[in-house]
């Protein structure tokens, strides 16, 4: 094999450098970027767009036993309205059961995988959050007496 010229050798460099550069403006993929923010409205109008994506979104929290849901309002969560809900698998998520039941009632944040398949058909429900990463009370609620 001949050695490379020194004309070939920055040919070579400035090429490479170039790949490089080209990949560099590329996002790097990650969950933080991967995940869309929506109302809940906008899930539950539109269900097969976001099947499968990772959303964050917020609602009123319904929590207990085989009823962890969000609501569009707690009018919706106190009447049971389940159209106006998202269904919540909590089993996984990074929270203890003092900490679930702490947010119920409560205006929360949360994050996962929304499903529209997933369908809960004694419920009513066409759609539910699944692998929740993320449950965090909302801003406005952290002030509030409970």
């Amino acid at each position: 094999m001949k050695p490379l010229t020194c004309a070939r050798q920055v040919a070579l460099a400035v090429l490479l450098s170039g790949i490089c550069a080209s990949c560099s403006w590329l996002p790097a993929r990650n969950s933080k970027q991967d995940v869309v923010v929506r109302s809940m409205i906008a899930l539950i109008a539109n269900p097969d767009l976001y099947h499968g994506r990772r959303v964050r979104t917020e609602g009123i929290a319904t929590i207990g036993f085989e009823e962890d849901a969000i609501f569009l309002s707690a009018e919706d969560a106190r009447d049971g309205v389940l159209l106006n809900s998202i269904g919540l698998s909590l089993h996984d998520a990074p929270l203890t059961e003092a900490e679930k039941a702490a947010l119920n009632n409560r205006r929360i944040l949360v994050e996962g995988t929304f499903s529209r398949y997933e369908n809960d058909h004694l419920r009513g429900q066409i759609s539910n959050l699944t692998i929740v990463s993320r449950v965090d009370l909302d801003e406005r609620e952290k002030d509030r007496p409970r």
